[in-house]
């Protein structure tokens, strides 16, 4: 009974940001007790995935040459009070690295007081050669340790690695890897886990780089690589309004200065869950809303346009500090709406009224099954100023008014974006269509079919806007420039509008334009099947996998966002601890 009562408490906070009731519940008061309980004597378990990764720690012994050198890397750690038995096991998977890879690991002692955490500093940190130890009257906060750090590593390389969490034991073979293949590029992330106890789970399996799910999630956190030089250049660290979250504001301002990340694509970083931890109780630091607004307010303010903008809290979360870089409602470009239905002849079930107070310079119907180079003539003057043509179907009813403006807020944030679309839920609320990724199922797919509108996702993902491969025709806003090279340019025979999306995602891929997915657009349809894609696409599609769905997440759509199956024998053989 013990047993089942602890384990339902760890449910409940580690599922709190999935369940609308729970969220509400489980406020900071409530919830670091309940967890550092749970956690304490229930640790979650995910066998899957503790095969999936001990299978994966063994084949890559062989898949990365043994790559060393010199001077290259440069840890940095500032420590307060950590609980001892989570420093040990950071120390651990640090000072026994395989492969003799050579570093410095620059440790801060940040004002601790802790006499347990003292003796670890001081008998097992200071006693190895590769460890430099700096010690802190008092404590300087996040960002100044890690500024301090910073500035005294001397690695051409610097790897911020956090006091209670841990590496994989050939992390920095693989990073040493990485920037050698990718000619020492200025930063790189790669994909992690998280540790509650002994037990490892919550794989992120994280996209390549893609600036729209940065800019509202701090995906790229762990494990981060940055330049030394270019980290002091640009001030890393050097904002104590960012105190927690120095490591998105240090990419941040990578971003700014047009650098572009390398992706990792190996776990080689687990995040500790523990009641003082952000990973698993956002309100164990009190600064982590304020954090996060100050390093949006610098990116809007790097911006020309930063007064048609506005940082709000993202309607989509409760009791988080998640926000919305929303579109004020001035200065809109030209609209088209295409509505499509059934019949050109009939009048649309849909109000022309769906864009709210966004004007619309014109309404057309065409019927679904039409070519869309019926088009051409109609979208030249639009995208001559630069406009927006948006496709509803006259089925669909429109969930709020706000998805004109933010396709136009994403546009003008990321000009590379060709198309955006959105969710079509059914009456039960469960999506039948959002985004779609190649290599998914067969050709293109959308892998959250199914789930309930108030289920965030895999990392919250649903409810974030981010790049995709595809997105659904019914319910999409084109940049018309981009609409009409598409039309003119593919080399289909005529197209019917059920196949414009898929047609878009092959141009979208040539031609190197984004595709992007936002919860913002939403509608409802009453029909009882899903909204797919044609197959006949996917051979048109650049050779290689999606960018935006990992290869190590599985294909079959019925696996969505879990690990790819590793044959049982081998698992097991794993398992046992041959790793």
């Amino acid at each position: 009974m013990s047993r089942r009562i602890g384990n339902w408490a760890r449910q409940c906070v580690l599922r709190a940001k999935q369940i609308p009731a729970l969220r509400r519940l489980l406020k900071a008061p409530l919830a670091a007790p309940l967890l550092a309980t749970a956690t304490k004597w229930f640790p979650p378990a995910d066998q899957h995935y503790e095969n999936w990764i001990a299978a994966r720690l063994h084949k890559r012994r062989d898949e990365y040459a043994h790559a060393t050198e010199p001077g290259l890397l440069s840890l940095i750690t500032p420590v307060w009070n950590t609980p001892p038995e989570y420093l040990r096991a950071l120390a651990s998977s640090v000072l026994q690295q395989s492969g003799d890879q050579p570093f410095e690991w620059v440790v801060l002692d940040n004002g601790t007081t802790r006499p347990e955490t003292l003796e670890v500093l001081r008998n097992v940190l200071a006693r190895d050669p590769r460890v430099r130890l700096f010690h802190s009257e008092t404590n300087q906060g996040i960002v100044a340790g890690m500024r301090f750090c910073l500035q005294q590593a001397t690695g051409r390389y610097i790897v911020a690695v956090d006091h209670d969490d841990r590496l994989d034991e050939d992390c920095l073979k693989i990073v040493t890897h990485h920037i050698q293949r990718h000619n020492y590029p200025p930063l790189l992330f790669s994909d992690e886990d998280h540790i509650c106890g002994q037990n490892r789970l919550l794989p992120y399996f994280k996209p390549d780089w893609d600036p729209v799910l940065f800019l509202n999630s701090a995906y790229t956190a762990h494990l981060g690589v940055m330049d030394r030089r270019l980290a002091l250049e640009l001030d890393v660290y050097g904002d104590s309004d960012t105190n927690s979250c120095p490591d998105w504001d240090a990419f941040l301002r990578f971003y700014l200065a047009g650098h572009v990340p390398v992706h990792i694509p190996e776990i080689l970083y687990s995040w500790r869950m523990h009641a003082g931890s952000t990973s698993a109780n956002m309100h164990s630091k009190n600064d982590v809303s304020a954090s996060h607004r100050a390093m949006l307010t610098r990116y809007l303010h790097s911006r020309d346009d930063a007064d048609h903008h506005e940082i709000i809290r993202s309607p989509l979360f409760s009791g988080t500090p998640d926000w919305w870089i929303r579109r004020r409602h001035v200065d809109p470009r030209p609209l088209l709406l295409v509505v499509t239905t059934a019949d050109q002849h009939r009048p649309p079930a849909l109000s022309a009224a769906v864009t709210g107070d966004y004007p619309c310079e014109k309404t057309i119907a065409i019927p679904r099954a039409a070519d869309p180079a019926i088009l051409q003539d109609r979208i030249a003057n639009v995208a001559a100023a630069n406009g927006l043509v948006a496709f509803v179907d006259d089925t669909l009813t429109i969930d709020g008014d706000e998805w004109a403006w933010e396709v136009l807020g994403l546009i003008e944030r990321h000009p590379d974006i060709g198309m955006v679309g959105g969710r079509i839920l059914d009456l039960r609320q469960r999506v039948m269509s959002a985004g779609f990724y190649r290599g998914c199922g067969k050709g293109l797919a959308c892998p959250d079919v199914g789930r309930r509108v108030d289920d965030p996702g895999y990392f919250h993902q649903m409810w974030k806007q981010r790049t995709v491969d595809a997105v659904s025709p019914r319910f999409c806003v084109f940049a018309a420039g981009f609409l009409s090279e598409l039309i003119r340019d593919t080399q289909q025979p005529p197209m019917t509008l059920d196949e414009l999306g898929a047609a878009a995602a092959t141009h979208a891929a040539r031609t190197q334009r984004r595709v992007v997915y936002s919860p913002f657009l939403s509608a409802t349809t009453p029909k009882s099947h899903a909204v797919g894609m044609p197959s006949s696409f996917e051979q048109q599609l650049p050779p290689g996998e999606s960018r935006y769905y990992s290869a190590a997440l599985d294909r079959d759509v019925s696996r969505a966002y879990q690990p790819a199956v590793v044959e049982n024998d081998e698992a097991e053989i794993y398992a046992e601890g041959e790793v």
